[in-house]
């Protein structure tokens, strides 16, 4: 299957969520990288450059903030 890049998911929304949630919240992405078990680079790059995560880190987020995938995917 051939990388197409018109077929890609765009994470950024979900980047956007995850940074409002840590503001919110008054977290760092050290202190959320510590609880969910990552680096605070990956988490800068999930916020900053919609890095996808791990099916594991996402659901992680999801529960922690609790947000629905709606949340997560699409701008309010």
């Amino acid at each position: 299957m051939r990388n197409n890049k018109t077929n890609t998911l765009d994470l950024s929304i979900f980047g956007q969520r995850v940074k409002e949630c840590l503001i919110s919240q008054g977290l760092t992405q050290k202190q959320l990288a510590a609880t969910l078990g990552v680096t605070a680079r990956y988490v800068g790059k999930i916020e900053n450059k919609g890095q996808h995560p791990s099916l594991q880190v996402f659901y992680k987020l999801a529960t922690m903030f609790a947000l629905s995938v709606d949340d997560l995917f699409y701008s309010k």
